[in-house]
């Protein structure tokens, strides 16, 4: 269908390092040796006898709440118990709790593994002006963030089960950074100068833009506890309000909006089988482009899923005016694997000029590109391109956000090309 054209709306411990002075040991010692023997011995015992009905009590209290307690915060509860009633400061609180923070959690990209750096941790962010027809940002702004010390622990509400998720702004960082996982070594330089076929010869009253999704079923994190996900809850949804095509409906409508023709075509291609879902899609993408020859851009939208070994998801998330936003990923397909395409380089080079122009309007919304070895049905068209839209951890909202600002981006170099 057609999107008529409507109103677009406008629009993180303190690290506590229990350090102490010199003079800590000496106090100690001089406390000590102005007691017997007998009298240490006898506060020794109340204290392991007032630690042991504390860790029966926390039990109790967890049992009756269903709440867990973190592994951190109830060590050093009883350190402060044990330090209160043996007069006694553990050595364990001597030591720089800093040394614990910041893990680095090695993750598993199940579906497009690739070299990205997600140790990057920074937010770029400002203020949103109106400007004619498009959303500019103004004075942007870099700020480092970094990991809580114990992202790496579950949680237990009402006997659900919840695991982190982790927020990493892993941007690109710059309009030629490529993820390749094939044997070619494409001149990025060269393939980014010039306009791409698909921004050329468009005729902006008839359908541009064609969306759809091989993968219609993937959804994003619904957990109303900000920071974790529920196990309980799937990752795929039937439902078009939920999964990744309701993001399609927001990034199709933006483009009407600002007068790009829009197609959306909202089949479940994964429903009966995620492994022959590219077919589904191909014949899809292939009727439209027989029926509709103007169109001159394919947007394959996805979400990402990024999960390291305990469970723990990444989000790849920016701030932008104030919103968490995700961030995007084109996937560029290549005949490496033996498909026929031998026109790999275009879709590239569209990928390029859409990041790069992107880039510059809203810094941190692109990811690296992945360049991949099948080919994705991108050898229907030059303007073929696969979009990841934040991962399984993000939530829709964010997810959202992040379709709005591309297709004004993306709507802005349609209509720029064009004079």
């Amino acid at each position: 269908m057609i999107y008529s054209k409507t109103d677009f709306p406008q629009k993180e411990k303190e690290n506590t390092a229990f350090s102490c002075d010199e003079n800590l040991k000496a106090a100690e010692e001089a406390y000590y040796g102005e007691i017997t023997e007998k009298e240490f011995r006898a506060r020794e015992s109340r204290s392991k006898i007032f630690l042991f009905l504390l860790v029966v009590l926390a039990c109790f209290l967890s049992f009756i709440f269903g709440v867990s307690f973190q592994k951190s915060g109830l060590n050093d509860a009883l350190y402060l118990m044990n330090t209160v009633s043996s007069g006694k400061i553990p050595a364990e609180l001597r030591k720089n709790k800093a040394q614990t923070v910041g893990k680095t959690y090695k993750t598993v990209y199940e579906k497009y593994k690739n070299e990205e750096n997600g140790e990057n941790a920074g937010f770029y962010g400002g203020n949103v002006i109106e400007n004619g027809d498009f959303l500019y940002l103004g004075e942007k702004e870099n700020t480092e963030i970094e990991a809580s010390a114990d992202i790496n622990t579950a949680l237990s509400v009402d006997g659900e089960q919840l695991k982190p998720v982790i927020s990493r702004n892993i941007s690109s960082y710059g309009e030629l950074s490529l993820s390749n996982e094939t044997n070619y070594r494409p001149d990025l330089e060269k393939l980014s100068q010039g306009t791409p076929e698909a921004f050329c010869g468009v005729d902006l009253s008839l359908p541009t833009v064609l969306v759809l999704h091989t993968h219609a079923t993937e959804s994003y994190n619904e957990s109303e506890y900000d920071g974790y996900y529920s196990e309980s809850v799937p990752t795929r949804s039937e439902d078009t309000k939920k999964n990744v095509v309701s993001v399609g409906e927001t990034l199709c409508k933006t483009l009407e909006d600002f007068g790009i023709c829009t197609l959306h075509d909202t089949t479940l291609c994964d429903k009966e089988s995620f492994v022959y879902a590219y077919n589904k899609s191909k014949e899809i993408a292939k009727n439209y482009l027989d029926e509709y020859p103007s169109i001159k851009i394919i947007i394959d939208l996805h979400r990402d899923s990024i999960v390291a070994p305990d469970g723990a998801k990444t989000k790849p998330v920016f701030d932008y005016a104030g919103e968490k936003t995700a961030q995007l990923m084109f996937v560029v397909g290549t005949d490496d694997a033996g498909a026929d395409h031998g026109n790999w380089e275009e879709n590239l080079r569209t990928a390029l000029y859409i990041q790069k122009k992107a880039e510059e309007y809203c810094p941190g919304l692109f990811r690296k590109i992945n360049l991949r070895k099948a080919s994705f049905n991108q050898q229907l068209s030059g303007g073929f391109l696969l979009l990841e839209c934040g991962s399984c951890a993000n939530t829709r909202a964010e997810a959202e956000n992040a379709v709005k600002i591309f297709a004004c981006a993306l709507a802005r170099m349609i209509k720029e090309a064009q004079y």
